[in-house]
């Protein structure tokens, strides 16, 4: 769990594709070690002790599962706001980007200069 955070400059929604994907392996990775488990099966005797404890460690792997696809299915929801997010951020930037530029052309342009003083004027 430890690898489930990151500390990246990447975009929100690439980390939590990165998130889910480590989700997905560590979900793969119970999935396989509960098939194992239940192969175990065939070969108990019947011994008490073992087969309760058997069926505990199984209960644990399907609950497991269970918080896994629980994590996955929120973090999809969540990813799906942040790539809103995102490409508001950029449409943001975007529109910043064309207002310095304008403002830029505004102040090399004379008569603007001129326009612009003459407005501060007024508004005292």
């Amino acid at each position: 769990m430890k690898y489930l955070t990151t500390i990246s400059t990447e975009p929100i929604s690439v980390q939590y594709d990165q998130a889910s994907n480590r989700l997905k392996d560590l979900l793969n990775k119970t999935q396989l070690k509960l098939s194992r488990i239940v192969e175990i099966n065939s070969t108990i005797n019947d011994d008490l002790l073992f087969k309760k404890n058997y069926l505990q460690l199984i209960t644990h792997f399907e609950d497991t599962q269970k918080n896994i696809n629980k994590l996955i299915n929120d973090r999809e929801e969540v990813q799906l706001s942040v790539q809103t997010l995102d490409q508001t951020v950029s449409l943001i930037n975007q529109n910043i980007k064309i207002l310095r530029t304008n403002l830029e052309h505004y102040r090399l342009s004379n008569n603007n200069i001129q326009e612009l003083q003459v407005e501060k004027k007024n508004l005292h």
